[in-house]
């Protein structure tokens, strides 16, 4: 079995608040994957990306 990787990473924002967003944001990878505005505009997309983010650190904490 392989460790599990992250699909997110929080980032702070121009106002310095914390932002969830894909793991790839801000690379090129990212942008072959999502639309020019993909993990910024969706809101139901971004919800998504914070519940992910939560699962994520509650699992790789336990390990």
């Amino acid at each position: 079995m392989t460790d599990y990787e992250p699909l997110t990473k929080t980032v702070r924002n121009q106002n310095g608040d914390e932002d969830v967003v894909c793991r790839f944001a801000g690379t090129n990878k990212c942008q072959l994957i999502h639309t020019p505005s993909g993990c910024t505009d969706c809101p139901v997309f971004k919800a998504i990306l914070r519940m992910l983010n939560e699962f994520e650190t509650i699992y790789i904490e336990e390990k």
